[in-house]
Order: structure tokens, then C-alpha cells, then sequence
């Protein structure tokens, strides 16, 4: 019998088969509870990845095609459960379940590593996101304490309207610029209308109302307020409307900041253009009077120039006219001779005296600064002015002897204090009194630097009066050229223009102190004189200083004014070297003929200058100083070269001259001489 039809060899073949279908059965239970733990874990790691951020769903392609196998190995144990008669048999259904489980782990393993790296990846990315957001968030704080501090120190409030719930917020600034405290009101529409002028609310309400009528983006506008602590401010607002989709506004934001002094600036501003207005109107209707005052001036600078063009030619005639009257007084002369010379010389004192007055009207001829006593000065002022005011004026002068001695112009500063007494006279029609005083003061830098003039001592005049005084308006323009209040005809208006430019040009300053009906005082600040030696009195002795005779170049371009003043320093004992211009003059320098001292006249011909024989003396002849003349004003002195040099003014007498000479052969060695061995070599200019 055959043995696949032994029964009991077929029983033991089920039995075994059915042991084997029994431990696939147990394998495939086994394969599915790790496949239940692997979905499980599955489901936990998409629920992990569900938390983090989007970058993990690269992961979701794989767990698909997990999901896929694991269905498929589920299918492929059902199908070993429910179908046993496949041609297949156990063990190779049990081998491909084996293999596909590997694949699984394989596949599971390789999620969990994209699973880690995923990870990796996202903690990076939310460190990245984490570092930037530190960042932005610092610069947004910087940002903010920026904005804060410009609206601190603007003074600029903040204000936020919520317009569809009410809600108003007010910024620290906004507070204060209300004089409130914060919390002090429910910040709202209508608390904040509440501060605002009821004349200007209206308008306020109406702009809002346009504003939102005609979907105004952005608005401005002005309006005042009373502040508890300061009273009624001007407040300028700016701010933007902020509308929905719909077209309804439901945000208003702005900043608003106090304008109440550009507002009076604005008003004074205003109130000086109706002034300067009201001044045009004026000048306008006194076009005749100012074409007067115009010819008049036209004049004044014709005749200007006529004095400076033949100021020099003049003064070298009067040069002549007093040396010939000295020397003709050194002549035996009879009575008549003598009084007769003595006429002659008071009038050509008087023609020079003339012609540097007409020059300095004319031309404004450069002060000549002298050493000034004031209390002696002061005392023959007060005689000159005695008999210049009325009798019903009093006159007073208190100068201590102690006042410092001031460095002015002589003429100029009794011009000066004669225009101020006329003025006071003026103002006084029913007399009063008059003072004059002085005081000395020391400037520090503070207070140099306010007033406009160097540190250092200084003499103030003060010239007061009891008179009318004058208005603020008045006062503001006094030393205007051609401002005046007098009636036409009896005032030119350059009086006190006349005092401010000699106080300036003599390094100090002029300003006035004034109340209506109670007077005026005219001060005057005077630099103190610190060289003894440059008195009037020492320039011009009782006698002919003494002096060895010296030998002297004389340039001098006008033959009639060098023979007179080789006559005249002849007669003193001194000899005389000739030269009459720039060439001869360098001809003598640079030979070996004995030279002391050099008298060069300032301008010379063939477009030399005094300047020129200056520089050549300082490379030939660096010893020798030298004296300057001129019959000019003080503005042919602009040289560099020139300024310090002593200076005697034509037309001149003998003793001025002497003066000038012996001073400067007494000085030169001790102070000019370090700034001569400083010049640079003198060059010839080019012809």
C-alpha cells in the first residue's frame, strides 16, 4: 500500500501540519502585535511632529508608504488565517512574512533616523527664529526709547482714538502738555473737547467732522487750551484717520505739541511788519525830505573827495608856510616885524587846524590817538561848555584824580562830548543839569565778550541829563546815521553816529540808558592809555627838545617841502641827505653815507610808497628807525609795514618834528628792533 495512503502516516502528517500551521498561526499573532506597536509608535511620532512646525511634513511621504506595507503585511496574515489551501505552503508564506517584517524594521529604522534629523533640523531652525526674535525685539525697544526721547524732547503727547469702542489713550507728554496728571480724567472724545477754548471747539468738532465726511486721510490743526498752571497755550495737532473696508473710520492717531511762543513770535512779527509798514508809509510821504537829505549827503561826499584830493598838496603849501615863519622868527626882528610874523603864524595854525577838520569831515580821516589826562581835560571842557549851553542849565564834572588817563583822538572826543551836551540842551528847553563823570572799569572776558570789546581797563564817560529821555523806539535807533526827532532844519541826525563811530574806532563802545520824563545818560567806554610817553604833553614840550645832531635821509617827492624841512632840521644842527623818491632813496641806503634816522613821506611817485623805504631800512639799514609824514588821513597807513611807526601829520612845526625824531632814535633799539630782525629781505619792486 502506498504510503501517502496509510492512514496513520496521513494523520501524522496533519498532526504536524497543523503544528506548523499553529506556530505560523502563533508567528503571524507575534508579527501582528509588532506591527500594532510599531503603529502605535508611529502614531505617537506623527503626533510628535504634529507639534512642531511645518518642516516635518517631508516625513509624511514615508509614514504613507509605512502605513501601505503594514496593511499589506496585516492582508498577507489574513490571508494565512483564512486561506490554507493556497499553493504556496506555510513556510514560504512564513519566509516572505519574515523578510517583509525586515523590510519593515528597516523602514522604521531609517524613519526614526529622518525622524531624528528632522528634529535636528527644526531645533536649529526654532534656535535661528528664537536668536532673530531676541533681535528684532531688541532693536524694537531701541526703536521705541529713540521715539520716546525725541517726543521727550519735543515735548510731543500721543494720542490713540479708538473710535468704535471710545477708547482714548494719552501719552506722558500729552499730560503734561494739558497740565493734567495722568488718571486725573477718563482720557475720551469728550474729555479732551473739554480742554479746549469754547470759541475754538466749534471749529475743532467741524474740521473732525469734514475730516470724516471726506475720508481725510491726514489733518492738521491749531487750537488753544487753558492750562491750570500757565494759563491759555496754542496747540498744534497732526494726526491720521485709519478706515475700514467698509469706508467706516475706526482709528485716529496723532501727536500734538504747544506752539504758543511761535504763535507770539508770529504776532510781534506781524506787529513789526505793520510798523515797518507804517514806516514805509512815512518815508513814502517824506520823499521830499529824504531827497534833500540824500543831495545833502551827495555833497558832503563830493566835497569829501575835493578835501582829500587836494588835502595833500595843501597841507605840504602850510608845510612850507610854518617852516619859513620858524625860521623867519629865528631872525632879528623889529616890533612890528614880530607881531606882524605872530599874525601870520596864528592863522597858518588856524588854516592847518582847518584843513584836518574839512579832511576828517569830508573823508573821515582815521583818528589820531593820543594819551588823554582826563581830569584836567575834563575841567577845560566843562569852561568850553559854560559858555556854550544856556544859563539855565547846570553843568557838573566829576572826575577823581585817580581816573585812569584814556588813548583817544582829542579833537574827535570834544567833538563827541559837545554833540552830547547839545543834545541834552535839547532836551532840556526849560533847563535843568547836566553831569559829567568818569569812572574807571575793568572789563573781565565775560562781559568783554557781551559788550563786543577786548578784556582789559577801561574809563567810562557818562553824560547825563535831566531832560525828556526817549522812548524804547527812539532809543533803538539814536545812533542811526540820519535818524534824528528834531524838526527839519535843525538837525542833520549824525550827532550821536558821530559819537558811537569815534567810541568804536577807538576800541571802545557807546550805549545809552533812558526813561521818558526822567532823563538821559550817554555812556561812553574808553580804552585806558598805558604809554605815558604818547601825551600830548611830551609831544610837545614847552621847548625844542634836545637833541645831538644827526644825519637824516628826508624822502620827500615835493621839492618846495624838502627844502623847507632840510632848512629846518638844518637849523636844528642836523645834517641832510636828500632824496626825492624811491630810486635815490635806495641809492643812499645802500652806500656808506652816514644815516640816523630816515623822515619819508608816505606816498611817493612812480606808484612807490613809504612802505617800500621801510622794507629797503630794514635790509640795508635795520638800525636806523624811521619817522613817517603825510598830509593824508590816516587810511594811507594800510600797510602792514607801516602800522607802529611814528607818524607826523603835515603841515608841522619844527619842535613837533624834533619831537618825533628824538623819540624815535630814543625807542627804535629797544622796541622795534626785534620786529625789524624778524622782517623778511626787502625786494625792489619791479618798475
Amino acid at each position: 500500500m502506498a504510503k501517502d495512503d496509510d492512514p496513520i502516516a496521513l494523520r501524522a502528517e496533519i498532526a504536524r501540519l497543523r503544528d506548523e500551521l499553529e506556530q505560523a498561526h502563533t508567528a503571524a499573532e507575534d508579527a501582528a502585535e509588532e506591527a500594532a506597536r510599531t503603529a502605535r509608535d508611529l502614531e505617537r511620532a506623527e503626533r510628535e511632529l504634529a507639534r512642531h512646525t511645518h518642516t516635518g511634513r517631508e516625513m509624511e511621504q514615508a509614514m504613507a508608504q509605512l502605513h501601505d506595507q503594514l496593511r499589506h503585511s496585516a492582508a498577507v496574515q489574513l490571508e494565512l488565517q483564512t486561506d490554507q489551501a493556497r499553493s504556496l505552503t506555510v513556510e514560504e508564506e512564513l519566509n516572505i512574512t519574515l523578510e517583509e517584517m525586515q523590510l519593515v524594521i528597516a523602514e522604521l529604522e531609517a524613519a526614526n533616523i529622518a525622524l531624528r534629523d528632522a528634529n535636528a533640523r527644526l531645533e536649529r531652525r526654532v534656535t535661528e527664529r528664537t536668536t532673530a526674535l531676541a533681535t528684532a525685539n531688541a532693536g524694537l525697544v531701541e526703536a521705541q526709547a529713540r521715539l520716546s526721547l525725541a517726543l521727550r524732547a519735543a515735548e510731543a503727547g500721543i494720542w490713540d482714538w479708538n473710535i468704535a469702542t471710545g477708547h482714548m489713550m494719552w501719552s506722558d507728554e500729552y499730560w503734561k502738555l494739558h497740565g493734567l496728571m495722568p488718571g486725573e480724567v477718563i482720557p475720551s472724545r469728550e474729555s479732551w473737547l473739554a480742554t479746549i477754548l469754547p470759541e475754538d471747539r466749534v471749529l475743532v468738532e467741524a474740521t473732525l467732522q469734514t475730516c470724516l465726511e471726506r475720508h481725510v486721510l491726514d489733518f492738521t490743526m491749531e487750537y488753544r487750551i487753558r492750562h491750570p498752571g500757565t494759563g491759555v497755550r496754542w496747540l498744534a495737532a497732526r494726526g491720521r484717520f485709519l478706515f475700514d473696508e467698509t469706508g467706516q473710520p475706526r482709528r485716529m492717531i496723532g501727536l500734538s505739541i504747544d506752539t504758543t511762543e511761535r504763535k507770539e513770535a508770529l504776532q510781534v512779527l506781524d506787529a513789526l511788519n505793520h510798523e515797518l509798514a507804517a514806516r514805509v508809509e512815512a518815508e513814502v510821504a517824506g520823499r521830499e525830505a529824504a531827497q534833500r537829505t540824500m543831495f545833502e549827503t551827495q555833497k558832503l561826499e563830493a566835497l569829501g573827495q575835493l578835501t582829500g584830493g587836494v588835502a595833500h598838496d595843501f597841507n605840504n603849501l602850510m608845510t612850507v608856510v610854518i617852516s619859513a615863519l620858524h625860521l623867519l622868527g629865528r631872525e632879528p626882528l623889529n616890533e612890528r616885524q614880530q607881531r606882524l610874523l605872530r599874525r601870520i603864524q596864528q592863522a597858518s595854525a588856524q588854516g592847518a587846524e582847518l584843513t584836518r577838520r574839512l579832511l576828517a569831515f569830508g573823508r573821515g580821516q582815521d583818528l589820531r590817538p593820543v594819551t588823554i589826562p582826563l581830569p584836567t581835560h575834563m575841567q577845560e571842557l566843562r569852561e568850553l561848555l559854560v559858555h556854550s549851553l544856556r544859563e539855565n542849565i547846570e553843568i557838573a564834572v566829576i572826575c577823581p584824580e585817580e581816573t585812569w588817563p584814556v588813548r583817544a583822538d582829542r579833537g574827535a572826543l570834544e567833538l563827541a562830548l559837545l554833540n552830547l551836551a547839545v543834545n541834552a540842551r535839547d532836551a532840556m528847553p526849560q533847563g535843568g543839569s547836566l553831569t559829567l563823570s568818569a569812572t574807571n572799569r575793568q572789563v573781565p572776558a565775560a562781559e568783554a565778550k557781551l559788550l563786543g570789546v577786548p578784556t582789559g581797563d577801561y574809563v567810562e564817560l557818562r553824560i547825563t541829563d535831566t531832560g525828556t529821555g526817549m522812548p524804547e523806539g527812539v532809543r533803538q535807533h539814536a545812533f542811526e546815521p540820519f535818524f534824528t526827532t528834531k524838526e527839519p532844519g535843525k538837525g542833520t541826525g549824525l550827532g550821536l553816529a558821530q559819537v558811537y563811530g569815534f567810541a568804536r574806532q577807538s576800541g571802545g563802545l557807546a550805549r545809552i540808558e533812558t526813561r521818558p520824563d526822567e532823563g538821559t545818560s550817554v555812556i561812553l567806554l574808553l580804552p585806558r592809555a598805558t604809554d605815558p610817553a604818547l601825551t600830548e604833553a611830551s609831544a610837545a614840550p614847552g621847548g625844542e627838545p634836545v637833541l645831538e645832531p644827526v644825519s637824516v635821509l628826508v624822502v620827500e617827492d615835493n621839492a618846495a617841502v624838502a627844502e623847507s624841512v632840510t632848512d629846518m632840521l638844518g637849523g636844528m644842527g642836523h645834517k641832510v641827505a636828500r632824496a626825492s623818491g624811491m630810486e635815490p632813496a635806495l641809492e643812499i641806503l645802500a652806500s656808506e653815507a652816514p644815516i640816523d634816522v630816515v623822515l619819508t613821506d608816505i606816498l611817493l611817485p612812480s606808484g612807490r610808497s613809504g612802505a617800500d623805504v621801510v622794507r629797503a631800512v630794514r635790509r640795508y639799514r635795520p638800525q636806523v628807525p624811521v619817522v613817517l609824514t603825510t598830509g593824508y588821513g590816516g587810511e594811507a597807513i594800510s600797510d602792514p609795514d607801516l602800522i607802529g611807526l611814528p607818524v607826523v601829520w603835515k603841515p608841522y612845526e619844527p619842535k613837533t618834528l624834533a619831537t618825533m625824531l628824538a623819540r624815535a632814535l630814543r625807542s627804535h633799539p629797544a622796541e622795534i628792533q626785534a620786529a625789524v630782525s624778524n622782517a623778511p629781505p626787502w625786494e625792489a619792486p619791479v618798475a
